[in-house]
């Protein structure tokens, strides 16, 4: 059975660094995002400089971001405009970041709004919300790459990459056994999961947190994944249950 990891949580384990470096890179299957989309991508990382991000988000305000509740750190700063040509990190407070009593949704408010980036609607449309076989774009700098070994090689990228995948059947029983083991963990109710997969197409570690988007709207939250490249399901949690939650404290 394909082995479960929490994206955010693989930066963390000890990695052994080969001269032999596979194409297993970033978006696994991805290719950079078009200058004129994902405009509203944010970086999170623990480094004033704003580098090596270890998760992403979305603007949804011009102060608000949405991400995943695993991503919080200590410090935490937030990159915006990462992809619209306005990079501007700001560090974010304790008391600007909003976690989910139980689940893997999180807000963080930026403590200056930002001016002239681009935000994205979320959940316009409950009736719009993604569905088995339809496509959807996820998004991410990821953080390593894997060699021929399948060890993990930290690499950190410029660019944003792009992908497609497909919303399919959240049938995999080890979701469920996951989170019975790991109770501590933020979790994701099972009528809450939005779960992805397409041949040759994965999310890897440092992209928790970014957006799952269908017809150019967030509908989801990245948070898990296989340990190895493209073994298991990707699973995110959907935007659309938790609107209300979202309206009454990003304000």
């Amino acid at each position: 059975m394909a082995h479960l990891t929490f994206l955010l949580l693989l930066l963390w384990v000890a990695v052994t660094v080969s001269t032999v470096v596979d194409l297993q890179k970033r978006i696994y299957g991805g290719t950079d995002c078009n200058q004129n989309e994902r405009q509203y991508h944010v970086s999170l990382t623990l480094y004033a400089d704003g580098s090596c991000s270890h998760c992403g988000g979305s603007l949804i305000r011009n102060q608000w971001i949405l991400t995943a509740a695993h991503c919080k750190s200590r410090p935490m700063f937030a990159v915006v405009g990462v992809h619209a040509g306005q990079r501007n990190v700001q560090r974010i407070e304790e008391n600007n970041i909003i976690t989910h009593q139980h689940d893997d949704i999180m807000l963080v408010k930026l403590p200056n709004p930002t001016a002239g980036i681009p935000t994205v609607p979320y959940c316009p449309n409950i009736n719009d919300d993604p569905t088995i076989g339809n496509n959807v774009q996820v998004a991410g700098h990821s953080t390593h790459i894997i060699d021929q070994q399948g060890f993990i090689v930290p690499d950190f990228p410029s660019n944003l990459k792009c992908a497609t995948m497909d919303v399919v059947n959240c049938d995999n029983p080890f979701w469920n056994t996951f989170y019975q083991q790991n109770p501590y963990l933020p979790h994701v109710p099972q009528q809450n999961r939005l779960c992805l997969q397409r041949h040759g197409v994965d999310v890897r570690p440092g992209d928790s947190g970014g957006g799952v988007i269908h017809r150019n709207n967030l509908y989801g939250v990245i948070v898990a994944t296989g340990l190895n490249v493209c073994t298991c399901q990707t699973l995110s949690i959907r935007v659309c249950p938790y609107m209300t939650w979202i309206n009454q404290n990003a304000v």
